[in-house]
């Protein structure tokens, strides 16, 4: 299932990753419901929920109209499911704290309380243990610039941290011009996995019992070692990190020492995060396919070893047939292999030499799955023309007008929303056969003629996605 939550206009409306900002109650009468924590624009945060099937979510909730979004957000739930989240001011950039307190039906956004003033601060990090304590980890920026990270902990809700918002808190590194981290509450002490330097990646931790943090332990160093990391505690409590450099890395701690590392041989992979099903880790990631084209994929593990790359969503890659249909001589032409090539120009018909052209002249974009999108790359811009789109539902072709408008194929680079979402896609649409295959086809047919023809260059499903995150 794919739903439309909101829209947004910020650059970075999921935050930057490892935050966590998509939670899910587990107990009580509302287990199961999520709720998504976003920016609708650069300023704005919001979160939004829904209960399963998923289908229907609320209008989204203003958590704070005043945030740096490009500075990072996290949540996290407490035992009484209120919401909490870890932002920072727009004007002041401050470490702020929203909670919104659950009903038993919504929640309902407070008045956010100053966690720390003074600097530059970013990249909040927000998690709470098994005494509903919060513990708030953050980069630090000060002059001469040097980046620090400091945690802080709130037994009270968040109404209040330390001894103030001047105090700092406990500084847990120092050093280096680049700087993140994330924080895990376990069952007996509270782990940090922190990036600095664009060299080290580390952890450390803080027993309860002695309050005391352990010397930084050295995950990945080098060329083996980035920022883009993710860590999660396992069902016995220890910690994993799974992180991207040159390729994708795995590490578990056992709670003593770290094994070694699995390198898992994906390279360009953004928006790292890791996650357990049946005992075994699965990475996420997104991967860049014709530039700025990118798709979300995983890599699990199975028998000790990670496997081969997967789409997480099988109907975002490129389409299974692809026909230009030429009116005039009543023809086919199969464009597949030319669509899901870089070649310029040689997605078109040979009797016109264009991807459409004249009355009558029809593009099939066929899968196996009904779809939603369309990316068209064009090295000749079509005008003059007008063109119709459509759909099988079982009897006649039946026509539609695209989400985001009717397309006049009259740009080199298109996107085109068929649907806002899967739940929007017609449930009557149905296989038929086009020139011998059997597929879900998108039909788009000239209703007036070109006066310039549109040339084609390639023609996927692979969408303008940015990040993706996991459910905590």
């Amino acid at each position: 299932m794919q739903t439309r939550i909101a829209s947004t206009s910020a650059p970075e409306p999921l935050g930057d990753a490892p935050g966590a900002n998509l939670l899910e109650i587990t107990s009580g009468a509302r287990a199961g419901r999520r709720v998504a924590v976003f920016l609708t624009d650069s300023h704005t945060l919001a979160c939004s929920w829904a209960d399963r099937p998923y289908a229907n979510w609320s209008t989204p909730e203003v958590v704070s109209s005043a945030v740096s979004g490009a500075d990072g957000f996290v949540a996290c739930l407490d035992s009484e499911n209120n919401l909490h989240v870890a932002c920072i001011a727009q004007s002041t950039l401050d470490v702020m704290h929203c909670r919104l307190a659950f009903d038993g039906s919504e929640w309902v956004a407070g008045s956010p309380v100053t966690v720390f003033t003074g600097e530059v601060n970013s990249l909040p990090s927000l998690t709470i243990d098994a005494a509903d304590t919060l513990w708030l980890g953050w980069v630090r920026l000060t002059d001469p610039p040097v980046r620090h990270i400091h945690v802080k902990s709130s037994q009270d809700g968040g109404a209040s941290w330390g001894s103030g918002s001047t105090d700092p808190g406990e500084e847990i590194h120092s050093g280096g011009m680049v700087a993140s981290v994330k924080l895990l509450a376990g069952p007996d002490r509270l782990h940090a996995v922190y990036y600095y330097a664009n060299d080290f990646l580390c952890h450390r931790a803080r027993t309860a019992v002695s309050g005391v943090w352990t010397d930084p332990v050295t995950i990945a160093s080098g060329t083996e070692c980035s920022g883009r990391f993710d860590c999660v505690l396992r069902s016995d409590g220890n910690l994993s990190v799974a992180w991207a450099a040159d390729s994708i890395y795995y590490r578990e701690y056992d709670g003593v020492s770290w094994g070694s590392i699995a390198t898992i041989p994906e390279t360009g992979a953004e928006g790292i995060q890791l996650l357990f099903a049946n005992g075994e880790p699965i990475v996420g990631f997104v991967r860049a396919v014709d530039g700025a084209h990118r798709q979300a994929c995983f890599v699990r593990r199975q028998g000790g070893e990670f496997g081969e790359c997967e789409l997480l969503d099988p109907r975002v890659g490129d389409f299974n047939t692809v026909l230009c249909y030429h009116g005039p001589s009543a023809t086919f032409a199969d464009v597949t292999a030319a669509a899901q090539s870089a070649q310029s120009g040689d997605v078109v018909h040979p009797s016109s030499g264009a991807l459409l052209a004249s009355s009558g002249d029809a593009l099939f974009v066929g899968a196996s799955l009904p779809f939603r999108y369309l990316w068209l790359q064009l090295s000749v811009a079509g005008a003059g023309g007008t063109v119709s789109f459509s759909y099988w539902d079982g009897a006649v072709w039946r026509g539609f007008s695209p989400q985001d408008g009717s397309a006049l194929l009259d740009a080199t680079d298109i996107e085109l929303w068929l649907w806002s979402d899967y739940a929007s896609i017609p449930s009557d649409w149905q296989k038929c056969a086009v020139n011998g295959a059997s597929l879900f086809w998108l039909k788009i047919e000239v209703v007036s003629p070109f006066t310039t023809p549109p040339v084609g260059t390639r023609l996927t499903g692979v969408s303008g996605i940015s990040a993706i995150r996991v459910g905590r």
